[in-house]
């Protein structure tokens, strides 16, 4: 009954938002959006009423509502990000959430990341019309869906983070990076281009670990070391290389993940620490560039607590390609 209760009211305010927008009634219904979009997080983020799996759809809501949120807010220059006839596709993803069925979800999420990395960080890797952006906001107390200030991190490192890093050794200028695997099956390539980093200047022989990781975090390939990255201006660093899966995307689990772990060389500590990271989810992987979320250490390969690194919209640049074999 409680959940009943609790989505019914989020289902009779999607309603209002929906007729004021029809109606026009731009200021309100884009008031009505937010406003929903806050109530969900808070379920997202400290509530036990759902589940992982109906948190996980309750994410996909948020980031529509944001979506048309920003369209209204856009009116002057027409943006149609997510049109209103497609955003009421949400009114049965509210019903299956009373019932506790919640089925496939009604819109197509690869369309959907736009919007939040189409500012400063999108411009400085040649944002694209076409860009993703990671939409797992949320997960933790520190992710704000609300538009609130999220504070820097703490910047000591914790005690354990030799133990948490995957190689406690430096990488080389030509990294550990594999040539693409003579398998059958869909291979994805990823290109990584450049990360915006606070103070990126700071960092000593920075580069990226890549692993494919199971729903517990289990390695499922070898993990490959990129070339070192190069500074590029005060916030960024540039890498520029190509990282293969050795596995074919038909032979990986579900809920199966990439990860990319930003580290960087400590020479007074002689060791190889982490400073963030990233991470692919499986219906991520299509085609085209992305701009992908920073997560503060340490690394959470089971993607429970989700931190982000810090309140600067930057982000982690790469292209995906899908290559058939």
């Amino acid at each position: 009954m409680a959940r009943a209760k609790v989505t019914g009211g989020w289902l009779a305010e999607f309603k209002r938002g929906t007729e004021l927008d029809s109606w026009g009634q731009v200021v309100e219904a884009m008031e009505c959006y937010q406003g929903l979009s806050r109530k969900l997080n808070r379920e997202i983020e400290g509530g036990t009423m759902f589940g992982d799996d109906d948190k996980k759809t309750l994410h996909k809501m948020v980031a529509c509502l944001k979506l048309r949120a920003k369209d209204l807010d856009d009116a002057v220059s027409g943006s149609n990000a997510m049109p209103l006839d497609e955003l009421k596709g949400l009114l049965g993803v509210f019903k299956e959430l009373a019932a506790g069925t919640v089925g496939e979800f009604p819109i197509q999420m690869s369309r959907v990341k736009t919007y939040a990395a189409l500012g400063s960080s999108g411009a400085a890797a040649g944002s694209s019309s076409n860009l993703r952006v990671s939409e797992r906001r949320g997960r933790s107390q520190s992710l704000d869906q609300s538009g609130s200030s999220i504070p820097d991190v703490d910047e000591s490192e914790p005690e354990d983070e030799v133990a948490e890093d995957v190689s406690a050794k430096r990488t080389t200028n030509t990294g550990s990076l594999l040539p693409m695997p003579a398998v059958e099956g869909t291979i994805l390539s990823i290109v990584i281009q450049q990360i915006g980093m606070k103070d990126a200047g700071q960092f000593i022989e920075p580069f990226f670990s890549v692993s494919i990781r199971d729903k517990g975090g289990n390695s499922l390939s070898a993990i490959q070391d990129t070339p070192i990255g190069k500074l590029k201006g005060n916030d960024h660093i540039k890498f520029g290389c190509e990282v293969h899966l050795q596995k074919p995307l038909e032979a990986l689990p579900q809920d199966s993940a990439i990860f990319f772990e930003f580290k960087h060389y400590k020479p007074k500590k002689e060791k190889v620490s982490t400073r963030g990271f990233c991470f692919i989810e499986q219906d991520e992987m299509v085609n085209g560039p992305a701009a992908l979320e920073i997560y503060s250490k340490p690394t959470d390969f089971r993607r429970r607590k989700l931190k982000l690194l810090s309140a600067k919209q930057l982000y982690m640049h790469v292209t995906l390609k899908i290559q058939d074999e």
